[in-house]
C-alpha cells in the first residue's frame, strides 16, 4: 500500500535539485514517548535516474 509523494524538481545550469515530501512510519522523540516505541529518523534517501 504505497502513499503518494509530493516531488518538485528544478534544473539550473545542468544541475537538478529535487525536493520530496513523503509519509514515513518513523516516530520523532515526542511521538515515541507517547506511543512507547523506539525513536527513528530518516537518515538517507537514494534516488536514481535512468
Amino acid at each position: 500500500m504505497a502513499k503518494k509523494m509530493k516531488i518538485k524538481a528544478k534544473e539550473k545550469d545542468g544541475v537538478v535539485k529535487v525536493k520530496a515530501m513523503f509519509i514515513s512510519i518513523m516516530a520523532d522523540k515526542e511521538e515515541a514517548i507517547k506511543k512507547n516505541v523506539e525513536v527513528a529518523y530518516i537518515a538517507h534517501v537514494l534516488a536514481k535516474a535512468n
